[in-house]
């Protein structure tokens, strides 16, 4: 596709007078069909990209599987144990999202990207088993994710590649994405992740989509993240500016939404130790962030989620699953915090679906792969 092909591509998307949809993994609905939405999960994914160790001696950990009896080192250095970065089973996916569906959840995001080993096909596949809506992600993953030719590719073949997600399937698949990301973006950021990131606001804008941009936990990066996607031309009211609740700085978060830009409290429910690198908060902190940014007036910019990435955010293996949200926090939230039954509405259905209704290109089958010269998984 060259850029002559992209600006014909924009032209129909603009002439085009139908009503915005949500695109799904299976099927394109309509917003009102979306329901309780969780912002931010992982379904099948390999998150080795993330291995390391806090301690030399750590490294006996590499290949040990997790169980019951590992879980309290799991829990302490969760990126030291190769199998916990690795959400491999179907039939765990299976039963977490229908307990999603059992809980009153209805939708799903994967932000599966390239970089992370996505499965769209199959995610897709196990979604329509559960019940339950599927809203795949696009694009690429963090830099040390990347393979060299995507860290080589001028903005405009980046561009093309993820128009090309867009229009035919998600890394190499027949499955159409209804938003990018998760992006991501290191702290500080690389000069190939804030390419990727201009050029999915670019493809973002012309299809009316949103990004969802994996915010690092160790900087304060958010806003010039919102700004690099409006370079790109996509409106601030179309960025989520994901893991808000990796770093609880009242003042950072305020700085965001000021911007028009989407928080993103999407880490409910881990409470686990990163091998040095960072450690979560309690789901009580979070909570009350929340409960803080509703009374100050910000809950049309907030979302919530899980990113269950690792084996020991599944209930298999003593994790909090899918379902925590709706079984356990949003009560809370309501007895204990005082936000209204409403006001959860608006976080958990009104705010996705303004961010996931779009007027993407026409449903169409498509051949399998990619037709580009860049690879683009490493």
């Amino acid at each position: 596709m060259s850029l002559s092909d992209i600006d014909n591509t924009r032209a129909a998307s603009q002439a085009r007078a139908s009503e915005p949809v949500i695109r799904t993994a299976n099927v394109d609905i309509s917003p009102d069909q979306l329901g309780v939405t969780s912002t931010h999960e992982h379904v099948l994914v390999d998150g080795s990209v993330w291995y390391r160790t806090r301690r030399p001696e750590d490294g006996r950990f590499e290949h040990v599987l997790v169980s019951a009896d590992t879980l309290p080192d799991v829990r302490w250095d969760a990126f030291s144990f190769r199998d916990n970065l690795r959400l491999d089973s179907a039939d765990a996916a299976l039963n977490g999202l229908r307990r999603f569906r059992e809980a009153g959840g209805q939708t799903v995001i994967d932000a599966t990207t390239i970089g992370l080993r996505p499965q769209p096909e199959k995610v897709a596949e196990i979604a329509q088993r559960a019940g339950v809506n599927l809203v795949q992600g696009a694009g690429f993953y963090v830099h040390p994710s990347h393979s060299p030719e995507v860290c080589a590719a001028p903005l405009d073949d980046l561009e093309q590649i993820l128009e090309r997600e867009v229009t035919e399937g998600v890394a190499g698949s027949v499955i159409l994405p209804g938003i990018f990301g998760e992006i991501g973006m290191s702290a500080p950021p690389t000069a190939c992740e804030r390419r990727v990131l201009r050029a999915c606001a670019r493809v973002a804008a012309r299809w009316g989509m949103s990004v969802i941009i994996h915010v690092d936990g160790g900087g304060s990066f958010g806003p010039e993240h919102v700004d690099d996607c409006i370079a790109g031309g996509l409106p601030a009211d179309r960025v989520i500016c994901g893991h808000m609740d990796e770093r609880l700085d009242s003042a950072y978060h305020r700085e965001i939404a000021r911007s028009g830009a989407t928080l993103a409290f999407d880490t409910f429910g881990s409470e686990l130790k990163y091998s040095g690198l960072f450690d979560h908060p309690s789901d009580t902190v979070r909570m009350r962030c929340v409960a803080d940014l509703i009374e100050d007036g910000w809950e049309r910019q907030l979302v919530l989620g899980h990113d269950v990435f690792v084996k020991a955010h599944l209930r298999e293996f003593g994790g909090n699953g899918y379902e925590h949200l709706s079984a356990r926090v949003l009560p809370v939230l309501q007895a204990e915090y005082g936000i209204s039954a409403a006001t959860v509405d608006q976080l958990m259905v009104h705010n996705p679906r303004r961010l996931l209704a779009c007027n993407p290109p026409p449903r169409l089958q498509s051949p399998r792969g990619l037709a580009s010269s860049v690879s683009i998984e490493k």
